[in-house]
């Protein structure tokens, strides 16, 4: 019989709200941009990835290009 005891740490798990709007806008992937800032702020983290399908992160990474400086905490990831 084998037997494990792992000591697994507490991890906490935050859900952003559902988008009501077109995510093909540009106005709502900068929107989900500084909810996901919220987030990060809120669970206590320096940074924070993001995984983005192709539309979305050319939007996101458009955005990141142009304001630099306000959204330097965030990571984005293109998903394949």
């Amino acid at each position: 019989m084998i037997v494990s005891s792992a000591v697994v740490p507490m991890m906490r798990v935050g859900f952003l709200p559902v988008i009501q709007r077109p995510i093909t806008e540009r106005a709502t992937v900068r929107h989900c941009l500084t909810n996901v800032q919220s987030l990060r702020r809120v669970l206590n983290q320096e940074s924070l990835a993001i995984w983005c399908d192709e539309g979305v992160f050319a939007l996101a990474v458009d955005i990141y290009l142009h304001e630099t400086n306000k959204f330097s905490d965030l990571f984005l990831c293109m998903a394949l």
